[in-house]
């Protein structure tokens, strides 16, 4: 089955989790957020305290996203997985 969504985006929203079933069935929308919003704070940290840049990059977006999927299927998911993070800033 495919969903689409349409909304009105406020400022405040930072990034989209495009994902498959297999992530939403063992994370919640709010858990796979805060997940991504730390992974995304902890990288621009790392990379400020080495002197480099704080932009979030594809690599960035793309090893952010490696790491949900490996995190959802630590988590047990048995489903196929794919996730992808679009920045809307």
């Amino acid at each position: 089955m495919h969903w689409v969504f349409r909304y009105r985006r406020t400022p405040h929203e930072e990034f989209i989790i495009i994902a498959s079933d297999g992530l939403f069935d063992v994370m919640s929308n709010e858990e796979a957020c805060r997940f991504v919003k730390r992974n995304l704070n902890n990288l621009a940290n790392r990379a400020s305290a080495l002197g480099g840049s704080t932009l979030v990059t594809e690599q960035t977006l793309t090893t952010v996203a490696n790491k949900l999927v490996q995190f959802a299927l630590k988590k047990g998911s048995l489903d196929n997985i794919t996730a992808i993070i679009v920045m809307m800033n």
